[in-house]
């Protein structure tokens, strides 16, 4: 309950760079449960922001989870990757304007 909390806090509530600094140390986390709750901050944090290099370095890190080594933590991912396709935010689309 405790991770839950915290990467809740961090994607809804702060969103900022800080946060997406703390979740990025949190995916190098060797347990896999807290790494679990990461994606659903970040979709938050996708979601929510209006700062493009923060969105864009997010769904970087989001995309990253797919390959996880916990089978938790890329069904997590998947499953805020397809509710955000679902509304319209493509990630692939995010990432190619960093291209641009």
């Amino acid at each position: 309950m405790g991770w839950f909390t915290i990467c809740e806090l961090l994607g809804r509530e702060f969103g900022n760079r800080q946060a997406l600094d703390t979740l990025t140390r949190f995916a190098e986390i060797d347990a896999a449960e807290p790494r679990s709750f990461i994606p659903h901050a970040l979709e938050h944090i996708i979601r929510e922001n209006n700062e493009q290099p923060l969105v864009r370095a997010s769904a970087s890190l989001l995309l990253t989870l797919r390959m996880d080594p916990s089978k938790t933590v890329r069904r997590e991912a998947r499953e805020c990757i397809v509710r955000m396709a679902r509304v319209g935010i493509k990630l692939s689309a995010i990432l190619r304007k960093q291209e641009e």
